[in-house]
């Protein structure tokens, strides 16, 4: 067959929907020797991907531009694929006059429940919020496959768009760092630091985070725990906070830190927090497991679901909860153990190989 995956969200930055639209590529071209694969992106020329049967296609047509969309529907059409895949949500307009097959990757849609999403966008949120809204029904609509990254997801997606009942599949992803040397991750290494890695957007939690250390300083006071705050926000919002609160000093906000830095954040942290109060899947978990160190969630559904039994879940309304489950953690080294040797048991079921023979088995039904 031939397939189109639409990658056009893979940008300079690397995080998010475009690190796992690169992990679905690099392992499908590992896995797939008998279907041919245009890989339609701007800025990727597929780096060391060696399997000819995978080609870059350039179409210079933005994914948040529609004005671009008949350009990217009529270079599509002359291309004769068999199947089209969307990895970021929605499909370009004119798609649907397309005799294909078409599937589209949903991750979560906090785009459209978090009313907070768009606030910045005032007074135009409402107006942003049904456009994407539109898309997103769109591609419900018509897709032939869903393709979701967690039950949580898959059970939301059906909850806002009954349509897309009977035509999801759950595909889990994996941790998008590579796991470390085992002398870097030793959970023996000095450490000093709670670490959270993501963006600031409101579904994150992050005051509640910020709180909770708080919390846990107050009942501490001896201790010289730090947080650092990794990811592509400036948190302008959640540096305020920290400085009305009076720890801004013991917080360090790294942006966009490349990988190898990402890693050894992982590996030098006392453990990984992640206090969301939504999630679609969450990738950071993974790799903190990764990493050897212990892991907190959140009792956001996705979150329970993707880290087992390996993590300490908290109350994500309650900031006492998140300092509850830190001096667990820093106080038990028994504790810090066995976290660290689920986790290592745990992130074992999750690989980016097992995604990419899911995705090939949904391929080929698709095609018969």
């Amino acid at each position: 067959m031939k397939i189109g995956i639409d990658a056009r969200s893979i940008g300079a930055k690397v995080c998010g929907v475009s690190r796992v639209s690169l992990r679905v590529i690099q392992a499908l071209a590992d896995l797939d020797t008998e279907n041919h694969y245009f890989i339609f992106t701007d800025t990727w020329d597929l780096g060391e991907i060696t399997n000819l049967r995978f080609r870059a296609v350039k179409p210079a047509c933005p994914r948040m531009n529609p004005a671009f969309d008949r350009r990217f529907c009529r270079m599509i059409e002359t291309l004769d694929l068999d199947i089209f895949h969307s990895l970021h949500a929605w499909f370009p307009f004119f798609i649907g006059r397309l005799r294909m097959k078409k599937v589209v990757t949903i991750y979560d849609l906090f785009v459209l429940t978090d009313k907070e999403f768009f606030a910045k966008r005032y007074p135009l949120g409402g107006l942003f919020r049904t456009y994407f809204t539109a898309l997103t029904r769109r591609a419900v609509t018509g897709a032939d496959l869903i393709v979701t990254v967690s039950e949580y997801s898959a059970k939301r997606i059906v909850e806002l768009f009954p349509d897309a009942e009977g035509k999801i599949e759950v595909i889990y992803c994996a941790a998008g760092l590579e796991r470390q040397d085992p002398a870097v991750a030793s959970p023996e290494k000095a450490k000093g630091y709670l670490l959270y890695v993501g963006n600031c957007r409101s579904y994150k939690n992050i005051p509640l985070l910020i709180r909770g250390f708080v919390e846990y300083l107050r009942r501490r006071p001896e201790s010289d725990m730090g947080l650092v705050i990794a990811g592509n926000d400036h948190c302008p919002h959640i540096r305020e906070l920290a400085g009305r609160l009076g720890i801004l000093e013991r917080i360090r906000f790294i942006l966009d830190p490349p990988d190898a830095d990402l890693s050894e954040l992982y590996a030098r942290a006392v453990a990984f927090v992640m206090p969301s109060r939504e999630e679609g899947f969450g990738i950071p978990v993974l790799e903190a497991m990764n990493a050897g160190i212990p892991v907190i969630v959140s009792d956001t559904h996705a979150l329970v679901e993707v880290a087992g039994d390996a993590a300490l879940v908290f109350d994500r309304s309650r900031p006492e909860a998140l300092a509850d489950a830190i001096c667990q953690i820093t106080d038990d080294d028994s504790l810090r153990r066995r976290l660290t040797e689920r986790g290592h048991r745990r992130v074992e079921q999750f690989s980016w190989r097992r995604n990419a023979a899911r995705l090939r088995e949904c391929y080929a039904k698709l095609g018969k």
